[in-house]
């Protein structure tokens, strides 16, 4: 219930700031070196709903979508499994490994005509696309193109994660090379702050340069409708909220006056 009037309260703010009522459609295209068939999902995180979930031929066109954040997912059958896998799975179950799933989050504007070009980059292979999502650390991203202002400024907000993302999974495998050097070396003490250094390094370093440069875009586009949803999805307890308050106070009256920002105030603590 609680969910449900929040994303009332999303769709009335949509309500008011549309030029038209009528949904228009959304065309979705995407390039990825995979064949056979591929199932294309998708969700709109604002609700928990899935909107969509079909067999991918050729280009989509979408007329029924809802406005806000969405989860793209497209996947296609794999026929290996992960050591973690293996260790889970009942030996029953060991000939149905799922499937491999590439994710994307876009921001879906059915209000306008619009285009959503999801693909990989020039030269990622099939093999190498599986690889990387079964590696543990699932650091691939899809490209992706956007028509409309929001779209385009979710986008934008979006890369900010994966550039911090991309710097610490940099500046660990400099830290492991390091770490390596002094175990061949013998120096214990030296390979012990180092790898200290790597067990720290999220969470005192990058997540603190991430959050601050999150904030700083978004309280520089508090005026756009992108920043509610954003923070409807971000913030989930007492702790965030009093972090992103400065976002919410940099927010037109009209947005702060929501009933669902109201409410992100009375969220418990995380702890």
């Amino acid at each position: 219930m609680k969910n449900q009037i929040l994303y009332a309260g999303l769709i009335f703010l949509y309500s008011c700031i549309s030029c038209t009522s009528q949904n228009k459609k959304v065309r979705l295209r995407v390039d990825v070196p995979i064949g056979g068939d591929k199932i294309v999902s998708i969700f709109n995180l604002s609700n928990g709903t899935q909107v969509y979930e079909d067999t991918l031929r050729g280009q989509l066109v979408l007329d029924s979508l809802t406005y806000g954040i969405h989860l793209l997912t497209i996947m296609w059958d794999r026929d290996v499994i992960t050591p973690d896998e293996f260790k889970s799975l009942r030996p029953h179950t060991l000939d149905n490994p799922s499937y491999y799933s590439l994710q994307k989050r876009v921001f879906i504007d059915p209000k306008r005509d619009g285009a959503i070009h999801l693909y990989t980059p020039a030269g990622v292979t099939k093999e190498m696309l599986e690889e990387q999502l079964l590696s543990n650390e699932r650091t691939f991203t899809p490209s992706i193109e956007v028509e409309g202002k929001q779209a385009q400024l979710y986008e934008a907000y979006e890369s900010i994660w994966h550039r911090f993302r991309q710097q610490y999974h940099s500046q660990r495998d400099t830290l492991k090379k390091l770490l390596y050097h002094y175990n061949d070396k013998n120096d214990l003490q030296q390979a012990a702050a180092v790898n200290s250094q790597i067990k720290d390094l999220w969470t005192s370093t990058i997540l603190p340069q991430y959050e601050k440069e999150e904030k700083r875009f978004l309280i520089e586009h508090a005026n756009n409708v992108i920043v509610p949803f954003i923070l409807h999805n971000r913030i989930t307890s007492q702790e965030i909220y009093q972090s992103f308050k400065p976002v919410i106070d940099a927010m037109p009256e009209k947005y702060r006056e929501l009933s669902f920002i109201k409410g992100l105030a009375k969220l418990r603590s995380g702890n």
